[in-house]
């Protein structure tokens, strides 16, 4: 049966924390469902940061077509709205090639930009704006946007000044509070006919998991990428910035002990986690399945395939 211009296109993500097992579970979605897989993880864009982000391996990446790695150098600015761009040029390529998307990755803000979209504001003053804001703390800033939006500043860490910077440019952009654009967001039309799967483990489970993957990644070389990669880089650039690296690269450059550097690095990792735990669950498109349940998620998507007028799938 042919595929009518009409279809909604069907895209499976596939998220959860680190280390819970997304990349080969997505490997064996692509392989049973004509599925071909794309990145939706804010550092394996990045060309030669291979150990640390846990990239897919080569014999895996031979198996099924994978998309949106290794397409940047370090030097190179990556974003939620060039993830959202690029992502959906390569889901529509996918789709009229009559295979299933499968977006798989853990970086949530990735994934609400391509199912949802982004909050439009203007862009014209945002440079000078960014300017003007950058030159504050992010105490101070964090103290604005409390003063602008108490609720706002109630969901957002007082430390994470990415985000704070995200909220304040909305309002001074907009003149609209943050909250209320969010809210009005939340409820707009998707963009895809989506199964959202999130994988977890129980937190204990998972932390012992995430203790013996970073001692790996020390044992399998992560040392070497990173001095190979300082030969060329600047370790000021942003992707050596973020977990793994940065600890590495302390270890390198400030002759931090390798031990203490490894114990920041597997505290830093479960907090990651934590974090992504917290982020999905204010995701309720999400299905949240045990990670060792396999068959359960191979029976969700073969459902969900089948649904609807889609049958040119089978």
């Amino acid at each position: 049966m042919e595929r009518s211009n009409s279809d909604p296109i069907k895209v499976i993500v596939i998220s959860g924390p680190t280390g819970v097992g997304k990349s080969s579970l997505a490997v064996e979605l692509a392989l049973r469902f004509q599925g071909e897989i794309i990145n939706a993880d804010c550092m394996q864009v990045y060309r030669g940061f291979d150990v640390g982000t846990a990239k897919p391996s080569l014999e895996d990446r031979q198996k099924v077509p994978h998309h949106l790695f290794d397409i940047l150098e370090p030097e190179e600015e990556f974003n939620a709205g060039r993830f959202q761009l690029l992502a959906s040029k390569v889901i529509e390529e996918i789709w009229l090639r009559k295979r299933i998307p499968i977006v798989v990755g853990g970086t949530g803000l990735y994934i609400r930009a391509l199912l949802k979209g982004l909050i439009d504001v203007p862009s014209e003053k945002r440079h000078t704006l960014r300017e003007e804001l950058n030159a504050k703390t992010t105490q101070e800033l964090y103290e604005e946007l409390q003063i602008i939006d108490t609720k706002a500043s109630e969901k957002i860490h007082p430390n994470d000044r990415v985000r704070i910077l995200r909220a304040l440019e909305i309002y001074y952009l907009t003149q609209k509070p943050p909250t209320e654009l969010w809210k009005r967001h939340n409820f707009g039309e998707k963009r895809y006919n989506a199964l959202c799967i999130f994988l977890y483990m129980e937190r204990s489970e998972l932390y012992k998991v995430l203790e013996k993957r970073c001692d790996e990644m020390v044992s399998s070389g992560l040392m070497e990428e990173v001095k190979e990669l300082l030969k060329k880089h600047l370790p000021q650039l942003k992707p050596f910035q973020s977990i793994g690296y940065r600890h590495i690269i302390k270890h390198i450059l400030q002759n931090i002990p390798l031990m203490e550097c490894v114990k920041e690095f597997k505290r830093d990792t479960k907090r990651y986690a934590k974090r992504q735990f917290i982020w999905f669950k204010k995701e309720p498109e999400f299905l949240w399945v045990p990670s060792a349940q396999k068959l359960h998620v191979f029976r969700l998507v073969e459902e969900f395939i089948k649904s609807g007028d889609n049958q040119w799938l089978f």
